[in-house]
């Protein structure tokens, strides 16, 4: 049923799904770049075509609308949003059977992505990057205020408040957090320009302008995480923090080497995968990119289940 070749197909479909080496044809869930490799034709949404060309340059799309429906082949298929980040898509495949990949999701809505729809399905290929009953993520409500507390404490402190958060989806999330709060951002370039093409996708962001300049001690510096050692940052008096969902790990502060780690996440927790299992109610379920432990956890739900990779070391 499944062919796994850096990326997967469902067999008898002409078109891989997310596949992280160059393809004839390829869906394209969103423009992370763990995602968005250059194939010659990719099947995107009509917000990712945006943001995967903004990364990966001009190239072929089959460019659809969410729930309208396309034949690719003998296929018949569907985008429809995943909730991970701006235009995230997930595809539904429609042959003899109904056939749901989700690439990543977030089943708790964001302020800068879609809600996310779940659709019942007979095959569900999914992701399950935080497939263990110990990845909870607090309510948002509280993961805002220790974010907005972060950055209070470190002015108190007369220090210059950094924080770390993906280019793309995560940074623009704390954008649009903080400066609709009333934080002055200053942030990086490749930040600063993908926050000006959410805008033009219609997501309002305020209050942020490119680093540098800055001024110490009124500004919040948003940063990717590969800029954490960067020149420019090396002489500020500063308290760090990121941006991710292993903040649930005990090893957090020490393995990221920041002052504080912020579960906020724009992938799916434990709680928000299983919900999503039992909305969509497939007979088979494929798991992605996680712990082996989550297709063990359906099994014993009673749900056929097989984790495809990575595999266990």
């Amino acid at each position: 049923m499944i062919e796994i070749n850096h990326g997967v197909r469902v067999n008898g479909t002409e078109f891989w799904l997310d596949a992280t080496k160059t393809k004839e044809l390829s869906f394209v869930s969103h423009a992370h770049t763990d995602h968005a490799v250059r194939h010659r034709v990719a099947i995107v949404s009509q917000r990712t075509a945006i943001l995967y060309q903004h990364r990966v340059g001009q190239t072929q799309l089959i460019e659809l609308p969410f729930n309208k429906p396309a034949h690719v082949g003998n296929a018949r298929v569907t985008l429809f949003p995943s909730g991970h980040i701006l235009g995230s898509s997930q595809i539904l495949i429609e042959t003899d059977k109904r056939v749901v990949y989700t690439g990543d999701i977030k089943v708790n809505k964001g302020e800068t992505s879609e809600q996310i729809e779940i659709k019942p399905c007979d095959i569900l290929i999914m992701e399950c990057t935080y497939g263990e009953p110990r990845y909870v993520f607090p309510e948002r409500e509280r993961t805002v205020k220790q974010l907005v507390n972060f950055v209070e404490k470190a002015f108190d402190m007369r220090c210059t408040p950094v924080i770390f958060a993906y280019s793309l989806g995560k940074a623009q999330e704390t954008i649009k957090i903080l400066g609709d709060k009333g934080y002055r951002l200053r942030v990086h370039k490749r930040i600063y320009e993908i926050a000006k093409v959410y805008e033009q996708l219609g997501v309002r962001l305020r209050n942020y302008t490119p680093f540098p300049p800055f001024t110490p001690l009124r500004d919040v510096l948003l940063l990717p995480p590969y800029a954490k050692n960067f020149r420019d940052i090396k002489p500020i008096k500063k308290r760090m923090a990121i941006l991710t969902g292993w903040a649930l790990d005990k090893d957090a502060t020490s393995r990221f080497g920041v002052d504080e780690v912020i579960p906020l996440s724009d992938h799916a927790d434990y709680k928000e995968l299983i919900r999503y299992v039992v909305e969509a109610q497939p007979k088979k379920v494929y798991t992605l990119h996680g712990s082996p432990k989550f297709a063990s956890i359906l099994m014993d739900m009673g749900i056929h289940a097989v984790h495809l990779f990575p595999l266990p070391t």
